[in-house]
């Protein structure tokens, strides 16, 4: 079952609801404060040390706090919307540097979960394709070591130097090849 309140969506949807909320609230305060306003005299010092009322709430505190909000819930929802992009980026270049890290915890939001879950499914995949090639490799590796090592056998019958060099030269390259195939798939760290 979709929870809609686990969701990036639902949650911007939110923070941006609360900034206009409380924008409106603060201007029906402000628009309060004009209505209720009348022109009087500044309060003389005498009136300010007895605690008596002063002129009524200034108009620019208000808007700087509307802003201010605005901007608060605007950086807050931003932080939101990056986490789950920061996750995919972390992620990928983590993956792309060593396919056989520990597979992502599913947590978090709703796209946050499925995007784990691709990556861990993606990530399956690659391994699985990475150990598919390699026991190809290895396989064909092993396969061909006979064939060469008859032709080390046969070439002990070739009466003529200048190619017995050629051949055993090109013999040498071959069994380089595979002993190098070999080597690299029994090397403990490599990806597949």
């Amino acid at each position: 079952m979709t929870r809609i309140h686990d969701s990036l969506f639902a949650r911007l949807f939110a923070a941006a609801i609360i900034a206009i909320v409380i924008a409106h609230l603060l201007a029906i305060f402000w628009f309060q404060q004009i209505q209720n306003e009348t022109p009087a005299p500044q309060p003389s010092v005498e009136q300010a040390e007895s605690g008596q009322p002063g002129p009524p709430f200034d108009k620019r505190i208000i808007i700087a706090c509307q802003l201010l909000l605005l901007i608060m819930f605007a950086w807050m929802g931003s932080r939101l919307l990056v986490k789950p992009v920061r996750l995919i980026c972390d992620t990928a270049e983590r993956l792309g540097g060593d396919i056989d890290s520990p597979a992502l915890e599913i947590k978090g939001l709703r796209e946050s979960r499925e995007v784990a879950r691709n990556f861990n499914a993606m990530q399956n995949k690659i391994r699985g394709e990475n150990h598919r090639q390699a026991l190809a490799i290895w396989a064909v590796s092993h396969d061909l070591r006979t064939p060469l090592t008859r032709l080390r056998l046969r070439l002990e019958s070739v009466e003529d130097e200048q190619l017995l060099a050629q051949l055993r030269q090109d013999l040498n390259e071959a069994t380089a090849i595979v002993e190098g195939c070999i080597t690299a798939l029994r090397t403990p760290g490599r990806n597949g």
